[in-house]
């Protein structure tokens, strides 16, 4: 594409979420090659059409802000005013707090069915990793949909795999020993019953 170098800078510099970004470089892709073919049309040289195409459309800094003020997400115009420091550290708490009642619920959940001494041993570990994983999933979920930051999109995804696989590993290693003690139980049982019965002697 002919403008393939201008809206990939553009892109680099713009700093609104990814949609906004996608649908402002692809109605400037069409209005550069627009312009661009009706100058042709006028009689103006391909090449040079393309540099005034891209001089009177592609933005300038001024305008690279404006239009990052025009699509503000709503968080970040209301936030505004809170000094940054104040507003990262209200953020936290609150994701902690999030967490911290998801495993709470569960927990109340359990204890309510009268299952808590019935189930494993491993549901708490279980409980609390999945905290963790709702945490970090949460954190990433208000960075992109609700602040609006595709900045570093990809921050974050490590940790929510790693919890996620550890979640998952402490079920596997749960359900293993589950098993376990459940057939030593099984086999013992026989062994308990038929020490416990009188022996009975046959004779022809």
């Amino acid at each position: 594409m002919a403008f393939t170098p201008e809206l990939r800078t553009l892109g680099e510099k713009l700093a609104v979420p990814i949609p906004d970004r996608v649908r402002i470089l692809r109605e400037l892709s069409g209005d550069l090659h627009a312009l661009t073919e009706r100058l042709v049309a006028d009689g103006v040289a391909p090449n040079e059409a393309r540099q005034r195409a891209a001089h009177a459309l592609v933005p300038d800094e001024q305008t690279l802000r404006a239009l990052e003020r025009l699509h503000e997400p709503l968080y970040v115009r209301l936030t505004r005013r809170i000094d940054p420091s104040r507003l990262r550290t209200l953020e936290r708490r609150g994701l902690v707090a999030a967490a911290v009642f998801m495993v709470g619920a569960s927990g109340l959940a359990l204890a309510n069915a009268n299952v808590v001494d019935a189930v494993s041993r491993f549901q708490w570990p279980v409980m609390m990793v999945g905290g963790l994983t709702f945490a970090a999933g949460l954190a990433k979920a208000f960075e992109i949909w609700i602040k609006g930051d595709h900045s570093r999109i990809r921050r974050g995804l490590t940790a929510i795999l790693f919890v996620s696989l550890s979640q998952l590993a402490i079920v596997t290693v749960g359900i293993m020993a589950d098993l376990y003690v459940a057939a030593s139980m099984v086999e013992s049982a026989p062994a308990q019953s038929d020490h416990g019965l009188p022996s009975r002697r046959t004779g022809w």
